[in-house]
């Protein structure tokens, strides 16, 4: 931003006196939503349970494993346990990482000083990107999700023309947010430890899969109950981490927001207190929904006749629903974060969100999410790319594992990165659209830049204050 519109973030405050009313949660000290955060603990020890009988069935079978393992063609994928293939592919593992972690660092930095190229380009980058994924499908068969994605490629064009106006507003909420994201520096560090919360339960999920496979000894119906649990395991867990940094990077927003004076690492600690314990049920009960969802999406696609009309019917209802859910629980959880709420409470307050802007917090949502996506493709081809060529200079044999890793770890660390500026932008446009009063009165010129950036209506209902948001 030039000199005429720098907002010096760290040295504006509240005035003295009552709190405003719709501030923070920050004394509110009972539990939201217990039950759901006790099932959560005991399912992880049912997890742990399950990896102990795994262990003890495989050692009872020890010789028919070891024989199944020798024939499996898993050997081809994977390499011999030695030395050379194990520093060869953590060579593999520190170079990507540490390309994917420039690259993240840039593509941060492109966001902050051009935001407004980068909204631009994105949207035109997820039309040929949708496009592309199209004439894939339809060129190997799949044409019904050849077609949605085509759809898709010309309602994003069509977007692109209507959504003009919004870009700009956008690009401007996009840059405000880099800036906060900037003076509270620590919502990154919490960023990484959810990936490496995200690790740790990838290594746990792995040998909780590879143990359970041994009750196929014992019953073959019981392993594959087991499987299914342990699928819904993994995404339950996965949207907890996921959501526990969402619900601390809005909360730290949020204090900005509304108490801008306040230490920017305070508001990150006390967010993530908030968000591991008061707040951790009303989490645990939110991702528990989505996860249900996202197992049946995946009992559907690892069924039979994956090309039966009704099958495929499923499928996408499975995933638009995951969709929808996902992206409502996006905001609901903001909700938690910012004022505390129950689960339920939360989806209220949400309900009320949309009914009032939710179109408008729906399309900066879309805008932010193809920066998002952008940057995250285009990290995952090229920790990928990175991956494979060291992969075949140090082990050439394997090269499919080498593809594994550098998608996945490109992926992780870039999106790891960029969802904290999405959660951090709809913690600030949920703030926006319930109490706009806070930021005319304490950020005056940036209320009005936004107002002139989205057309200069003072009516138009982002920015209407007889909305709260069901305080």
């Amino acid at each position: 931003m030039g000199t005429d519109t720098t907002y010096e973030y760290e040295k504006v405050g509240l005035d003295e006196g009552t709190p405003m009313k719709g501030s923070p949660v920050v004394t509110r000290t009972e539990w939201r939503d217990k039950p759901f955060a006790i099932a959560f603990v005991l399912h992880l020890l049912l997890v742990l349970g399950l990896m102990g009988g795994g262990a003890a069935t495989f050692f009872a079978y020890k010789d028919e494993a070891l024989d199944a393992y020798e024939d499996d063609d898993l050997q081809d994928f994977f390499p011999p346990f030695t030395l050379n293939y194990a520093l060869g592919f953590l060579g593999v593992t520190a170079v990507s990482g540490a390309v994917c972690g420039a690259y993240a660092l840039l593509y941060l930095k492109l966001m902050k000083v051009a935001p407004k190229p980068m909204v631009y380009i994105s949207m035109g980058f997820s039309i040929v990107l949708f496009l592309a994924m199209g004439v894939l499908f339809i060129a190997f068969g799949g044409y019904i999700f050849g077609a949605f994605f085509i759809v898709l490629a010309l309602l994003s064009a069509l977007l692109y023309f209507l959504w003009r106006k919004r870009m700009a507003f956008t690009a401007k909420v996009l840059e405000t947010t880099m800036q906060v994201l900037e003076y509270q520096s620590l919502n990154y560090f919490v960023a990484f430890g959810g990936l490496v919360a995200y690790f740790v339960w990838f290594i746990v999920f792995t040998l909780a899969v590879v143990l359970s496979a041994s009750y196929s000894y014992v019953d073959d119906y019981l392993m594959g109950a087991v499987l299914i649990y342990l699928i819904f395991s993994w995404y339950w867990t996965m949207q907890v981490v996921r959501n526990v940094v969402h619900v601390t990077i809005a909360g730290a927003v949020a204090s900005w927001y509304f108490q801008a004076d306040a230490s920017p690492t305070d508001a990150t600690k006390n967010a993530l207190r908030r968000a591991c314990t008061t707040s951790f049920g009303s989490i645990c009960f939110g991702s528990l929904i989505v996860a249900i969802i996202e197992t049946l999406r995946t009992l559907a696609e690892s069924g039979k006749n994956q090309n039966n009309l009704i099958t495929c019917l499923a499928k996408c209802i499975l995933y638009c629903l995951e969709s929808l859910m996902k992206l409502f629980n996006k905001f609901a959880f903001t909700n938690v974060a910012i004022y505390g709420h129950s689960y339920i409470e939360a989806c209220k307050a949400t309900l009320e969100l949309l009914s009032h802007s939710g179109l408008r917090v729906i399309m900066t949502d879309i805008l932010v999410g193809n920066v998002i996506m952008m940057g995250a493709f285009v990290g995952s081809m090229l920790s990928c790319l990175v991956a494979v060529g060291l992969a075949y200079a140090l082990t050439p044999e394997y090269p499919y594992l080498a593809v594994l890793i550098g998608i996945t770890l490109g992926y992780g660390l870039v999106v790891c990165s960029l969802e904290v500026v999405d959660s951090a932008i709809t913690s600030l446009m949920v703030c926006l659209c319930t109490q706009p009063q806070t930021m005319a009165t304490h950020f005056p010129a940036l209320y009005e830049e936004l107002r002139v950036k989205y057309g200069g209506n003072a009516a138009c209902g982002v920015f209407q204050p007889g909305y709260a948001g069901a305080l």
